[in-house]
C-alpha cells in the first residue's frame, strides 16, 4: 500500500495507470480514501493492456446517449471500448513511493473524474435499422438516463412536438411505464390516462407529489385562480383541493397546474434582496451615465457598451416583472386572509333580532339553565357547544393573525417591487439616452460625409487625421507637411485637419487659446517641487471625453463615407498627439 497524495483529486475507487513496463504491461493503482486529506493507492503490477479498459468512463453494455457531429442525438449500447494510443502516455512527476525521485512516473492522461481520457467506443444504436457507430469519442457520450416503473415525472415536450402550436413547450405530469428502447419510454398522462410512446428520458424530471394540507395556487381555465388546501390525492398526480374562501371541494385538479404557496416572509425577504441588487445595478448604470462612460464610443468598445446596457435592461426588466407578479399574488392572499378573518369574527357574534313584534319576541333574553340543573344529555350538548365555540374563537384568532402577517409582508413586498420599478426606469432611461445619442451621431456622420462628398475632388482609399498642438492651428502643419510623399501602395490619401475649439487656458492666465483640453499647469511632471512637494494637477477627464468625441465624430463620418477604420490614421503634435491614444 503506497501513500499517493498526488492522486488525492482523483475519484475514489477508480483505476489509475501509474507506469508502463518494458514488456508492454502496466503498473496500475486503485485510488482508495482513508481520510479527507489522505488517499492510498493499492498497486498491481504486470497488468496487460487489454485489462486497462476498466479505467475508461464507459464499459461494454453501458446504455449511453450519443451526439453526432451534426448535433443530433441517438441512444445506444456500448459494444466495445478502446484505450487511446500509447502516444497519449505523458511523463508525470517522480514518485518516491516507486523507488526514489529518479524514477519517472508515466501514465495515461486522466480526465477530471479520474477516468482515462481519449478513449473511443463502438456504439450500437437502439434503432435496429441503423449501423453501429465507430470511433465515438468520450465527449460525444453521456450516460442514458433510466427511470423506475411508476415514477411520477414532469414531461416537457420540445416546442416542435407541442400540440398547442403557440410556440410554448407543452408540460404535463405522467407516470413512467415500460422502457420501449434505450432511453425511450411509454408514459401514462395523469390528467387523462392516455398512453404516450417514444418519450425521451431527457424530457423527464422527477416531481414530488403534493401532500394533504399543503397550501396551493390553482389556475382556472378563464385565466383566474384560487387558493386552497390539498385534501387528498385521488389518483397519481390528480388532487382534490378545498378552496379557502368557501371551503368548496374542487376535484380532478391536475398536479402539473398546481404550485405551492410560498411563505410570505420568505417571499418578501427574497424580494427585498433582489430589489437591493437591482438598485445597485441601477446606481452603477446611473454613475456611468453621469461620468459619460455609457454613451457610445466607436468600434468594438461602443458595441460592448450597448450590449452590456441591453443585457442590464433585460435582466432588470425580467426581475421587476417577477416581483410585480409576486407582489400581486401576496396582495391577493392578504385580501383573502382578511376576508376569511372577518367571516370568522362575524360568526362569533350573536344573531341580530329580526324587525317587528315577532322579532322583538325572539330578541327577549333566554334564561339560561344552570349547568348543575341540566340533564346528562343537556350537559353533554352544552359541553359540545362550548367546545365548538372555543374552537371557532381559536380559528378566528389564527385567521386574524395570518391576515395581519400576510398584509404586513404584502406591503413590504410592494415596496420592494416599487424599488425594482425605479431601478428599471433608471436603466431604461440610460438605454434610451444611449440610443438617442447613437441616432444623433449617425445622422451627424451622414451629413458630414455628404458634405465631404460634394467638396472633395477625388476618391480616397485612406485618410490621415492630423491633430495640431495647443495654441496653434492646422494651417502651419498644412504647409509643413505639404511635401510629404505617401507610399504609392497606399493609393489616394486624403488629409483631414480638425481644429481645436477656443477655450480659456489656465496656464496662460485664462486667455482664449485653441486647445483640445485645458492643461492646469506646466511643466508636465509627476511632482511639483516645493515645500512640501505636491503632485501635479491633472487634466479633467470630462475635457478629454469631449475632445475624444470630436475626433470620434470625424472617424464616424469617414466610416459613413465608406472608408474602413483600418485605413484611417490618427496623428498629431503636442497636445494633439497626446489626445490620439484617448
Amino acid at each position: 500500500v503506497l501513500v499517493a497524495q498526488q492522486y488525492a483529486n482523483q475519484q475514489p475507487f477508480r483505476a489509475v495507470c501509474l507506469s508502463r513496463n518494458a514488456d508492454g504491461t502496466y503498473r496500475v493503482g486503485l485510488v482508495l480514501p482513508i481520510s479527507p486529506d489522505t488517499h492510498v493507492c493499492r498497486v498491481a503490477d504486470n497488468v496487460p493492456e487489454e485489462s486497462l479498459s476498466e479505467a475508461l468512463r464507459y464499459q461494454p453494455g453501458d446504455k449511453v446517449r450519443a451526439q453526432r457531429e451534426d448535433g443530433s442525438f441517438y441512444y445506444g449500447v456500448v459494444e466495445n471500448a478502446r484505450l487511446p494510443d500509447r502516444g497519449a502516455l505523458a511523463a508525470g512527476e517522480a514518485s518516491e513511493a516507486q523507488g526514489g525521485p529518479d524514477v519517472s512516473l508515466q501514465r495515461y492522461a486522466l480526465d477530471a473524474d479520474g477516468f482515462v481520457a481519449g478513449g473511443t467506443y463502438r456504439v450500437r444504436p437502439a434503432v435496429e435499422q441503423l449501423p453501429d457507430e465507430e470511433g465515438v469519442q468520450d465527449s460525444q457520450l453521456s450516460e442514458a438516463r433510466s427511470w423506475r416503473l411508476e415514477t411520477l415525472v414532469c414531461i416537457e415536450l420540445p416546442t416542435a412536438m407541442s400540440a398547442g402550436g403557440n410556440g410554448e413547450p407543452e408540460r404535463f405530469w405522467a407516470v413512467v411505464g415500460q422502457e420501449d428502447s434505450v432511453g425511450m419510454y411509454t408514459v401514462l398522462r395523469t390528467v387523462d390516462g392516455e398512453a404516450l410512446h417514444g418519450i425521451d428520458a431527457m424530457w423527464m424530471t422527477e416531481v414530488t407529489p403534493f401532500k394533504p394540507g399543503q397550501q396551493v395556487k390553482v389556475p382556472l381555465a378563464d385565466g383566474g385562480k384560487f387558493f386552497g388546501v390539498i385534501k387528498e390525492e385521488t389518483s397519481p398526480g390528480i388532487y382534490t383541493v378545498v378552496r379557502n374562501l368557501d371551503k368548496e371541494e374542487v376535484e380532478f385538479c391536475d398536479g402539473c397546474m398546481l404550485s405551492e404557496l410560498r411563505d410570505p416572509q420568505k417571499m418578501t425577504e427574497a424580494a427585498e434582496r433582489d430589489a437591493e441588487e437591482l438598485g445597485m445595478v441601477a446606481a452603477d448604470v446611473q454613475q456611468r451615465l453621469d461620468e459619460d462612460d455609457l454613451l457610445p464610443s466607436i468600434g468594438d468598445r461602443g458595441v460592448e457598451r450597448r450590449v452590456f446596457l441591453a443585457g442590464q435592461v433585460d435582466a432588470v426588466s425580467t426581475e421587476a416583472a417577477r416581483l410585480k407578479l409576486d407582489s400581486r399574488e401576496l396582495t391577493e392572499r392578504a385580501v383573502e386572509a382578511e376576508f376569511m378573518a372577518d367571516e370568522a369574527a362575524r360568526a362569533l357574534l350573536p344573531p341580530e333580532p329580526a324587525e317587528g313584534e315577532e322579532g322583538a319576541a325572539q330578541a327577549q333574553p333566554v334564561e339560561e339553565v344552570p349547568f348543575d340543573l341540566m340533564s346528562p344529555k343537556e350537559q353533554e350538548e352544552a359541553m359540545r357547544r362550548q367546545a365548538e365555540l372555543l374552537e371557532q374563537q381559536e380559528e378566528a384568532k389564527r385567521l386574524a393573525t395570518v391576515a395581519k402577517r400576510t398584509r404586513k409582508f404584502a406591503k413590504r413586498l410592494e415596496k420592494a417591487f416599487m424599488a425594482a420599478s425605479e431601478a428599471e426606469a433608471v436603466v431604461r432611461h440610460a438605454m434610451e439616452a444611449t440610443q438617442a445619442e447613437v441616432e444623433k451621431r449617425e445622422a451627424d456622420a451622414a451629413r458630414k460625409a455628404a458634405f465631404w462628398a460634394k467638396a472633395r475632388a477625388e476618391e480616397a482609399s485612406c485618410v490621415i487625421v492630423w491633430l495640431h498642438g495647443q495654441g496653434e492651428s492646422e494651417v502651419g502643419w498644412q504647409t509643413t507637411l505639404a511635401d510629404l510623399h505617401m507610399p504609392d501602395e497606399l493609393g489616394p490619401c486624403r488629409w483631414i485637419w480638425p481644429r481645436a475649439p477656443m477655450q480659456s487656458c489656465s496656464t496662460r492666465g485664462g486667455v482664449l487659446t485653441p486647445q483640445w483640453f485645458d492643461t492646469p499647469e506646466f511643466p508636465k511632471t509627476r511632482v511639483v517641487r516645493g515645500v512640501p512637494d505636491r503632485p501635479t494637477r491633472e487634466e479633467e477627464p470630462k475635457d478629454l471625453t469631449v475632445a475624444t468625441r470630436r475626433i470620434h465624430a470625424v472617424i464616424e463620418a469617414l466610416e459613413a463615407e465608406g472608408i474602413p477604420s483600418e485605413r484611417i490614421l490618427l496623428a498629431g503634435f503636442g497636445q494633439g498627439a497626446a489626445l490620439v491614444p484617448h
